[in-house]
């Protein structure tokens, strides 16, 4: 496994670029450009347009093209949280990432839980690429409950987190590239809930069902999975103490715990898995809890 810390990959022949001390002078083999003055001038000339980064994990560089270098990377929910974290980790691996979130974002600004925005959407990704090679499902549905939620909202959520993964999917299957991939994201509260979450748990639910479904629908056209997240922390904070000890794992989750996943399953290492779902939540749903038992209290 080959790991760059500094390096670069030059956009017009695809060299890789690894910096190792300060005073490097390396020249792509297109010829069309130099990079001189090691780790921070590589930034800077990456930033310029000529070059991309690379700063994770990169198993293919050297013998092959990266894997995902080129792929066409579809993220519903990308503009924020777990779905940016997707997003730029396709895209630090050379992919070609359309989001589509209700938040501004680079590329479409629209509403999953709306016909006329999906359309619009996949006309834009067709005529700008021509075709998809992995759709992530990520677009969050609201969270209302029996109590005070209303019928709207609650037909909401369902729209947000199963219709529109099924109408989106529609509308790309005839564009699948080679060995495509359909990742949904449910969670762990599609096994489990808390009080008054009826339409976020009820819309996570139905993604998974839904995996499994299309899973069969697609063979041969598509692999289709689904990634369940436990706590999973969006905001950078330091979340320690008991919220941290209780897991099994002994902290929360990060957006690059279910990222690297989601690359997994749109990987080549991941051809023979299909309509099937992991549960990242550092084990919470595997830990019984009974009142005074192993240190467990109900207040």
């Amino acid at each position: 496994m080959k790991i760059y810390r500094n390096a670069i990959r030059c956009n017009i022949c695809g060299q890789v670029i690894e910096s190792a001390h300060h005073y490097d002078f390396v020249r792509c083999k297109c010829g069309a450009c130099a990079v001189d003055g090691g780790t921070d001038y590589l930034r800077r000339v990456a930033n310029r347009g000529d070059y991309t980064e690379l700063s994770i994990t990169d198993e293919s560089i050297g013998a092959q093209p990266p894997e995902f270098l080129g792929k066409v990377v579809v993220v519903t929910g990308g503009a924020q949280g777990i779905g940016k974290c997707i997003a730029e980790m396709f895209e630090a691996q050379g992919a070609k990432v359309a989001i589509i979130d209700v938040q501004d974002n680079p590329y479409f600004v629209g509403d999953v839980a709306k016909k006329e925005d999906m359309e619009a959407f996949v006309q834009k990704v067709i005529r700008d690429y021509q075709q998809v090679d992995y759709l992530i499902h990520n677009a969050k549905p609201i969270t209302v409950g029996i109590e005070e939620g209303s019928y709207e909202e609650f037909c909401n959520a369902l729209q947000v987190g199963v219709a529109a993964p099924f109408y989106l999917t529609k509308l790309c299957m005839p564009w699948f590239g080679r060995n495509a991939a359909v990742v949904n994201i449910s969670s762990s509260r599609d096994r489990m809930s808390q009080p008054q979450t009826e339409s976020y748990t009820a819309a996570k639910g139905g993604i998974a069902a839904l995996t499994h479904a299309m899973a069969v629908s697609l063979a041969g056209v598509a692999r289709v999975n689904s990634i369940s997240p436990g706590w999973i922390d969006t905001t950078d904070a330091q979340v320690d103490g008991a919220d941290a000890y209780q897991q099994p794992a002994g902290r929360v989750g990060s957006p690059e715990d279910i990222a690297n996943a989601v690359l997994f399953l749109c990987s080549e290492k991941a051809g023979f898995i299909t309509g099937e779902n992991i549960c990242i939540d550092g084990g919470m749903t595997r830990q019984m809890i009974y009142h005074g038992e192993y240190g467990w209290e109900r207040k």
